[in-house]
């Protein structure tokens, strides 16, 4: 009889616990899935995913870009705000006028930045994926 029982709460436990899958209104909710995501080179060492908006227009867009390991970017600014999120990995960022790795700062994951129109940095990733 105890082993009928514990069956039954076994069984009534994972009906209940099991994720269904429900009806989205596309008009209130608006997602990608991971593989829904389309990767494309940024940058040599760097992939991007556009989310939302277009990073070639005026305009707020999202993009996720996932760099190599040891990857690093010219000196360079930009001519409006950007914020930036390290989702997972560890950037490594340098205001600097030329390609100088020691002197970057280290950034982990769940870090922000905002990094303000026309300073320049010189960014190094150690792979990982950063939302800017």
């Amino acid at each position: 009889m105890l082993n009928y029982r514990l069956l039954g709460i076994v069984l009534l436990s994972s009906v209940l616990l099991t994720a269904t899958k429900a009806d989205l209104n596309p008009a209130a909710l608006a997602y990608k899935l991971p593989n829904q995501l389309e990767w494309k080179e940024a940058l040599p060492g760097a992939r991007m995913a556009v989310l939302r908006g277009d990073p070639d227009k005026p305009g707020l867009y999202i993009v996720l870009i996932k760099w190599s390991p040891h990857t690093m970017s010219r000196p360079h600014f930009h001519p409006n705000d950007r914020f930036i999120t390290v989702i997972s990995g560890t950037w490594w960022v340098c205001f600097c006028r030329k390609l100088e790795p020691q002197r970057t700062t280290l950034f982990p994951s769940a870090s922000f930045v905002t990094h303000l129109e026309t300073r320049r940095r010189f960014p190094r990733d150690e792979g990982g994926v950063h939302r800017s």
